[in-house]
This record gives structure tokens, sequence and C-alpha cells, in this order.
């Protein structure tokens, strides 16, 4: 059985209950005939959770979430894992000297954007449940020099780009748990 480690970059990927209803929810427009209510949409995968890819089918990939569920999603949708994980996060949650922590979005919809000003840039948005990496803050006993500079209530964040390296973003901390 092929086991692949994924991560999900797109703030939400829909799970498949087939890979038949994956191609449709992949192509615009086109519907199956005897689709059930649901569309055959298995669950969601959020930014920053992780799965394995299970099998191949074509151009698709069945996966299993962290969480145990299993279903489908196109094969462009696979992000490996490794592609992120020499970028510099801290894997070790443990690690105390880890300069940064994983969080959880616990709002209902939080915009990562250039700056810590609400009029920067969006970059992209995230919603409750999406896991994401925030330099530690200087409350929280970090000294470094570039947490000590944000704006009170900001956190400087990290978004996997896909080529191997970490881009930045900022986030208000209330949207972080």
């Amino acid at each position: 059985m092929l086991r692949k480690p994924g991560i999900c970059q797109k703030p939400v990927i829909t799970l498949y209950e087939t890979p038949a209803y994956a191609a449709c929810g992949t192509a615009v427009g086109i519907e199956p005939t005897g689709v059930p209510e649901n569309g055959g949409v298995a669950d969601e995968i959020l930014f920053g959770w992780q799965y394995e890819v299970l099998e191949e089918n074509n151009a698709f990939y069945k996966i299993r979430t962290h969480y145990g569920y299993e279903g489908w999603i196109a094969a462009e949708e696979y992000v490996p894992l490794e592609s992120v994980g020499g970028a510099g996060v801290c894997y070790d949650a443990q690690n105390s000297g880890c300069a940064m922590q994983l969080f959880q979005v616990c709002q209902n919809i939080a915009d990562v954007l250039e700056a810590e000003r609400v009029q920067a840039r969006r970059i992209t948005t995230l919603y409750a449940g999406s896991l994401i990496w925030a330099e530690k803050d200087s409350a929280s006993g970090d000294s470094s020099a570039a947490a000590r500079l944000l704006q009170p209530g900001w956190r400087r964040v990290f978004l996997p780009d896909g080529m191997g390296g970490l881009r930045d973003g900022y986030m208000r901390s209330r949207f972080l748990e």
C-alpha cells in the first residue's frame, strides 16, 4: 500500500467519497446522475492539516486525514510534507528551544495579511480549525528581536509556499489558540 505524507496548503480541500465524485468536484458545471444530497463529499481538509496518500487512481489520490477519515482528492492538490519540512519549522511541539508554535484558528474565518495592519493586502483567508505556525509571542517568554518589534496583538505566521520555503504573513493573536 502506498503511503506518502501530505499537507493541505489551500484554505480548504474537499474530500470526496470516490474518484468519480472527485472528478465532478474539480470540473465546474458537471454533475453525475444520481449524486447523493451531499454530492459525494466525505469531508473537508483545512489548511495545515496533514494526511497520507493510501493509493492512486489516475489523476486522484485516496487519502487518510490525521484524524482517520478517508476519501479522494485530485492529484494536483497533493503537496508532499517533505516540501515544507526542511523550511525551518519546528515540528516538535515539546521543543522549548523552538522559535515557533503550532496554533489553530479559533474564529470562523481569519485573514493572513502582508503587514501587521488591517488595511494590508490579504495573503489568504483561513477557516476555523486550520493549523498554522506562528512565532512565539514575547509575552510567552520569546525574547527575539523580531517578536519584540510586532505591534501588540499581532503574530508573524508562516504559510508553506510549495517551494520548500516559508512565506510569512501577519495575523491578530485573538484568532489563534
